[in-house]
Formats: C-alpha cells, structure tokens, sequence
C-alpha cells in the first residue's frame, strides 16, 4: 500500500481491500493502522483494536455475514468485560464495519451509525440530539477539572503528584537516536487525563518513533492504553506533546508506564 493518512474506517477498508480481511486478526495490523495515522482522530482506538483482537472479537466479528442483532450483543459483551467507554467502542466496531463494506457511511464518532445495530446510538433523531446533548453536558462537567483530590493542588503539588506515577523507558532515547529534556506536565481539559509536554533533541535513527502509553489504576488494573506521541523525520520538531487519557479519576492513578514502537 502507497503510504499515506488516513482515517481509520477508510484505513481499515484500504487494508481489506489491498490484502484481505484475515489480516484484521492478527495484531501486527495495529502497527500498520498507525503507520497511517489512523489513530490520529481517535486516540482511544488503537487500544480498543488490541483489545478486540487480542479477547477474541474480532475473530468473532468475522464469523459473520454482515451487520445483524448478533454484533450488537458482540459488543455488549465487549464492553461488559472490559469496561471500556461504550461510544468509543461503538465507534470501532463501527469502523471495522465499514471496511469489511458491511455499511456505506464513514462513521461518526458522536453518531456511530451503524445500518442495522439496534444500539442507543442509532435510533431516532430526536433520541440522538438528547444523546449529543448528554455528552456536550459531560464533556462540560469535567472540562478544566482534574480529580476530586487533584483539582486542590497546585499546579507544581499536580505535576509532582502525576511524575510519581510515570515509569518512562529512557533505553527508547538511546534506540531512536533522540534525548528528551524540560518535561511539564499539566492537566488535559478535554479527557480525565494529563499532558506532558517535552523537548526532543538529536537526529531520529528510525522510519518513526512511536510513543506509547499503558495507565494502571491503585489496584494494578489496566485502565488506559494508546499513542501519545508519533515522531517522523517529516514531522520532527524540538518541542513535542502527549495526552495521556486516563478517563478515571486521577485521584486513583496507579503508574504510567512510557514505552515506544519503533520501524526501521
């Protein structure tokens, strides 16, 4: 496949279509999903992806014919077990959809139209402005928050508080050839989560370094886990960022742990 961005249904559908749909099986098709930029939109997927194909739902998924009542109680049970954000999961499997050509319409985070899903998300119009409206409603509670404990610190006590918890692996700067120096972290106002922003130096030995997080909360359970940072020589500069959605309340942040990809 020619190199280029693209978003991840029509990512995905490029992949089904240039190799075959036995590929969505296998977990090296994340790597090649975000030598595109799939992700880029939505940081969230690339975690839910492993998750679907490492649990087994994508093999699933594939079982079937196109989209029926069957998907639907698939991801239900997806999201049951794993506890993951419903719209963001709805937004995958929406994806994967479309580029098994199982619908004609590009998804829609917000939306996640699905032809055939019996889902919240895809009934009747005025069902779907009040769910717009109870996410705008959301999204507003927790904007310019942190959590309940945190949102008391300062923002030195905060940034002290959130490098307590991050295990970064320093033999990535060695492996990319880069030094990273001057890190800040502040709250993220979007997501329950934070942002590290940090200076990059020297010259990138790699095709691309990929920046990864895994956030645990205080029980050891995997909580959160995605790209933070996608450094090329194309997109090389000395000053670089990384959200870190955690979606939980900070309050209850176990360890961060910074580790990265890396394509020669």
């Amino acid at each position: 496949m020619e190199k280029k961005n693209c978003n991840l249904p029509e990512a995905i559908r490029l992949i089904v279509t240039t190799y075959s749909k036995g590929l969505l099986l296998e977990s090296r098709v994340v790597n090649i999903l975000t030598d595109y930029n799939a992700f880029k939109e939505v940081i969230q997927a690339r975690f839910i992806l492993k998750s679907i194909i490492s649990e087994g739902y994508a093999d699933k998924l594939l079982s079937y014919q196109g989209w029926d009542d069957s998907c639907d109680k698939l991801i239900e049970r997806f999201i049951q077990s794993t506890g993951l954000q419903a719209n963001y999961v709805n937004y995958v499997f929406a994806c994967l959809s479309y580029g098994l050509g199982w619908t004609a319409s590009i998804p829609d985070l917000e939306e996640t139209k699905i032809e055939g899903q019996k889902t919240k998300t895809n009934t009747s119009k005025s069902h779907k402005t009040n769910s717009s409206s109870s996410l705008s409603t959301s999204v507003k509670a927790i904007k310019h928050q942190k959590a309940k404990k945190c949102e008391k610190m300062t923002d030195d006590e905060f940034e002290e508080y959130i490098w307590s918890k991050i295990e970064w692996d320093h033999n990535l700067e060695k492996k990319a050839g880069l030094t990273f120096s001057n890190y800040q972290i502040s709250e993220f106002n979007f997501f329950t989560g934070f942002k590290i922003l940090f200076e990059v130096k020297g010259s990138l030995k790699t095709d691309h370094l990929c920046l990864e997080y895994t956030a645990y909360d205080n029980k050891g359970r995997l909580r959160a886990n995605g790209t933070g940072s996608y450094i090329t020589n194309e997109n090389f500069k000395n000053v670089r960022e990384m959200n870190v959605f955690f979606n939980k309340p900070l309050d209850t942040l176990g360890k961060v742990l910074i580790t990265a990809s890396y394509h020669f």
